[in-house]
């Protein structure tokens, strides 16, 4: 209120002109800001941006696993979930472990169009060391540890990617340090 006061009196040292000038152009600012066409904001421009992929398919690329420390006896099954929906790598030719390497396959999966993907990966790991040598017979079952990660990663706009870090789950509890990194990239290429 002391401020309206106060702009009063600083209006009223100025001649009649000056002050109807000075509160037309208030007026006139008001007017503008309230019927102006608004843009869009930050959220319908991200929008926008996956609404203009609708044209092509979209694709999740996972291009490799690193574990912290390397084993190069692990054998692991990474899962993607994708806006709710699960995809396992590897999942072709019965095939349902795969050794961690500079070398591993990579997966490209086609998604299913949306204005946002919310990504998070799993990953179940396994020692292969259990196998015998002949005939890949397997001596005895290998305990199966499983990785995760509380973060969600939201994505609006393309190409994305990220290295996505998981953590030991060991019962209901999280490891502190980082246990493996999946590669990953969403975009309108395969």
């Amino acid at each position: 209120m002391e401020m309206i006061e106060a702009a009063i009196q600083f209006l009223n040292a100025y001649p009649v002109w000056a002050r109807v000038c000075v509160l037309s152009g208030i007026v006139f600012s008001a007017l503008v800001l309230v019927f102006a066409q608004r843009g869009p904001t930050a959220a319908q421009d991200k929008k926008a941006t996956l609404a203009a992929n609708k044209n092509g398919p979209i694709f999740l690329k996972i291009k490799g696993v690193k574990l912290f420390p390397d084993d190069s006896n692990a054998e692991v099954q990474v899962l993607a979930i994708v806006n709710g929906t699960t995809f396992v790598h590897p999942s072709v030719g019965g095939v349902k472990w795969m050794k961690v390497g500079p070398d591993m396959s990579q997966k490209s999966i086609e998604l299913p169009v949306a204005q946002r993907y919310d990504i998070r990966f799993e990953m179940r790991l396994r020692n292969g060391s259990t196998f015998s040598g002949k005939g890949s017979k397997q001596l005895e079952a290998s305990p199966v540890a499983r990785a995760a990660s509380q973060m969600i990663s939201s994505i609006t706009h393309l190409p994305y990617s990220e290295d996505y870090k998981l953590y030991d789950i060991v019962g209901e509890t999280r490891a502190a340090s980082v246990h493996a990194v999946v590669s990953y990239e969403i975009s309108e290429s395969q």
